[in-house]
């Protein structure tokens, strides 16, 4: 183990290298591993897993919804034997909840309605409480832990205790455990379904045989599998409306994180199955790229380490003696790299975590993952390298250490055109990534939402609701820090899907799922909406009030034939036409289509006021506005949110994806450089005499330099043409998740090109040129 010792500090050059490599590579390894492991384990953690389904529906459009009609959750329970309990959740969107306990007020996101059978078909963990007595009473509320802590502090007792939720009284009946991080369903707060049937207008709308109002989920009874007879069994429950536009079928529980084309969902907490087997290909891949570097770097040294294993067998060591010595040198290196390599993991996945926005547990399990991973890395690592040299012959004279073939050249060029290959695909998708994520984000820019913000107003019926929403509207109005004001809704994927619309031509079995957004009259120029024909609502016109604009996607939808203007639409009891024809906008995700949207000119129905304000100095005017909502609505928290983080939020899957596409290409780049260093330093070993012939013969250092980059140009040369092909394939295949794109162009792969040619000089160009105008003299006065 001295001998061992000695000859680490001996090649310290290599080995730091080596033992960085290995370390890097093990922890980013390990982190992706964790990341993929986390997205395929989702609501897995449910006892009867492979037992529960969801119903889904897909129209005609091939629009997919997770939301069907209430009454089915009952036809399936009584008509159909194959199910042995059947469960419904409908989580609040839109118009945000006011939660009171004590004087402290809060808006909360995560709330849902569920019914008697909800906890019967899902696990959750119950800190106090049960669900009988919550189902016994309408006004009742179960609180994850974390929620009970905030409304009434910690180490105290919840159960009894009252909240009030839009002013009224809910008795704490239960506290769960909070969500695992890999659940789908975050939900914080359950309210039952009866509470919600308490108002006579939603309890008569749940039980339309038509309407998709909750998510409904099933438990199959043991031994029952899905099939497509299961699927049309499910389907001939539904109503003949709802049949003539939708077909229902059955998604498992496990795929519901990773679904993809979803247009209406309750579930946000959602992933990407692509995604996921791509990090951890990437893993696997930055895994094997260590692996080619340590067995590149181990063997620049070689003819140094092959003279003292000559030596060694020539005094009588066995191979099986030079494998031990090899492996007691290798095994300080990989001490070494578990230890600098969890001590990286300790700092970095913080970071990681923070970056993404996601919690990665570390448990027994992880920990055994990651020493099976280290072990893994290592075997890869190390086997070529000790079984080449113990190969080694005992030769009797050690000048003719050069015929001894430390592996073919060929083997290696190989190995480091698949590292430049890599590489390149890595930087090519990035970039890619990235032009779509700036594609995205300037289609927005041309609304300048970045001075737009949205208060949340507690939706109240009544006319004095109404006269106090004027009224903080002409005060926020009046602000000179404010340069407009529109008393409407939340614009970022927050709308109302209905299929009551009747319209004059509609047919009697359509049952057209459109979305309704209330504006008022300066939503258009808050927005900068373009009006492809008619007119805006105006302020002076009361029968705009009951009249109609929509977008160039509900005229298709609708079936609409000119002239659009004057259609007559009933909705919700209003009667009225439609005025005007918007041009598409961006309402929701750029994953989907523009969908059909109608605008409706009713106060009553708004539930946020949007303003522009100036750009400087916007947190002082959230200060400002704060006292005058207060005086309107003492009993209502005051929450607003920059439009900005809206979309933020909105596309925070998708910048992860350029995150961690960006963090598997910078390890990539630097393990490819690495690679390239150690090569370049075996190339340089082997040819050192040649070297210094032809520069005694005349040839300039330049012509040297050309002369020894040439192997590695033709290495690049071959390693972009393999994977430029490669990377057009992913990055068209990654944007088929995109409704609105970027064009594939050739910019994308010049760059990514110019970028990895750049490194690759940086890599060998120091060493080379080096040798280039080293003294020839000293190399052939040193060569005994």
């Amino acid at each position: 183990m001295k001998t061992a010792w000695r000859l680490f500090f001996r090649n310290k050059q290599v080995n730091y290298i080596n033992l960085l490599g290995l370390s890097l590579g093990l922890s980013m390894v390990f982190m992706l591993f964790c990341w993929s492991l986390n997205e395929w384990s989702f609501d897995q953690y449910h006892q009867d897993t492979n037992r529960i389904f969801r119903l889904t529906a897909e129209n005609k459009e091939k629009e997919i919804i997770d939301r069907q009609p209430l009454p089915l959750r009952d036809k399936l329970i009584h008509n159909m034997d194959e199910i042995e309990i059947a469960t419904a959740i409908r989580g609040i969107t839109g118009i945000l909840p006011t939660i009171k306990s004590g004087d402290k007020l809060w808006k909360e996101r995560q709330v849902a309605y569920i019914d008697e059978n909800w906890f019967k078909v899902f696990d959750y963990q119950f800190i106090a409480g049960g669900f009988e007595s919550f189902n016994k009473q309408p006004h009742s509320v179960i609180l994850t832990e974390d929620k009970a802590n905030l409304y009434f502090g910690p180490n105290t007792n919840p159960i009894g205790k009252t909240i009030y939720i839009d002013s009224e009284p809910y008795t704490v009946q239960a506290v769960l455990k909070n969500n695992p991080s890999n659940s789908s369903f975050q939900f914080q707060i359950f309210l039952p379904i009866a509470a919600r049937h308490l108002n006579t207008f939603w309890k008569e709308r749940d039980q339309y045989d038509f309407i998709p109002s909750y998510s409904i989920f099933i438990k199959l009874k043991e031994g029952m599998v899905q099939n497509e007879g299961l699927n049309q069994a499910i389907q001939n429950q539904g109503s003949n409306q709802w049949k003539a536009s939708y077909k229902n079928y059955l998604t498992p529980l496990s795929q519901i994180h990773t679904e993809k084309g979803i247009t209406s969902s309750d579930i946000t907490n959602r992933g990407n199955k692509n995604l996921a087997n791509a990090i951890f290909i990437l893993a696997v891949l930055i895994m094997l790229l260590v692996a080619i570097n340590y067995i590149n770097l181990s063997t620049a040294k070689s003819f140094s380490a092959a003279k003292g294993i000559a030596l060694r067998k020539v005094i009588g060591a066995s191979r099986i003696h030079i494998i031990k010595h090899l492996i007691s040198e290798a095994s300080i290196i990989a001490t070494l790299c578990l230890v600098l390599a969890s001590l990286l993991t300790f700092f970095l996945l913080p970071l990681f975590q923070d970056l993404l926005g996601i919690t990665i547990h570390v448990g027994l399990y992880q920990v055994l993952m990651g020493i099976g991973l280290w072990f893994i890395l290592l075997f890869i690592s190390f086997t070529y390298p000790i079984l080449l040299f113990s190969a080694i012959p005992a030769l009797g004279n050690l000048k003719n250490i050069e015929k001894i073939k430390l592996g073919s050249t060929s083997k290696r060029s190989w190995l480091v055109g698949f590292q430049l290959a890599s590489a390149m695909l890595l930087i090519t998708c990035s970039i890619g990534i990235a032009q779509q994520m700036k594609y995205i984000k300037s289609s927005y820019e041309k609304y300048d939402y970045q001075q737009l913000v949205d208060i949340l107003l507690p939706f109240y019926s009544g006319e004095s609701s109404l006269q106090k929403k004027q009224l903080f509207l002409e005060k926020v109005s009046a602000m000179p820090e404010v340069q407009m004001a529109s008393l409407s809704s939340a614009i970022i994927d927050e709308y109302n899907e209905d299929n009551s619309l009747k319209w004059t031509g509609k047919s009697d079995t359509a049952n057209y799922q459109l979305n309704i957004l209330p504006v008022d009259e300066a939503f258009q120029a808050l927005y900068e909406l373009q009006i492809q024909e008619g007119r805006w609502f105006e302020d002076n016109r009361k029968t705009d009030q009951a009249n109609f604009i929509i977008n160039e996607t509900a005229v298709n939808r609708m079936e609409l034939k000119q002239p659009i203007l004057g259609t007559k639409i009933n909705y919700d009891g209003r009667e009225g036409q439609i005025i005007a024809v918007v041009k598409d906008f961006p309402f929701q995700k750029m994953q989907h289509k523009i969908q059909p949207l109608v605008l409706i000119n009713d106060p009553n129905y708004s539930n946020t006021i949007i303003l522009r304000t100036n750009q400087v100095g916007l947190q002082e005017t959230m200060e400002k506005l704060k006292p005058i909502y207060e005086e309107l609505y003492p009993d209502e928290p005051f929450q607003y949110q920059f439009i900005k983080e809206q979309v933020e939020a909105v596309y925070r899957s998708d910048n992860n994806v350029m995150k961690l596409a960006w963090a598997g290409t910078i390890a990539a780049i630097l393990i490819s450089a690495l690679g390239l260093y150690g090569i370049s330093l075996f190339n340089l070993e082997q040819r050192n005499k040649e070297i210094s012939i032809r520069k005694v013969l005349g040839s300039s250092a330049w012509g040297i330099f050309q002369l020894l980059s040439k192997n590695y140009l033709i290495i690049l040369t071959f390693s972009l043409f393999v994977s430029i092909p490669i990377a057009w394939i992913l990055l068209n295949q990654w944007l088929q998740n995109f409704a609105f794109k970027i064009q594939m162009i050739y910019g994308v792969f010049i760059l990514a090109a110019v970028l990895l040619t750049g490194i690759c000089m940086l890599s060998i160009g120091f060493q080379t040129w080096r040798a280039a105008k080293a003294n020839p003299i000293k190399t052939l006065r040193n060569d005994d």
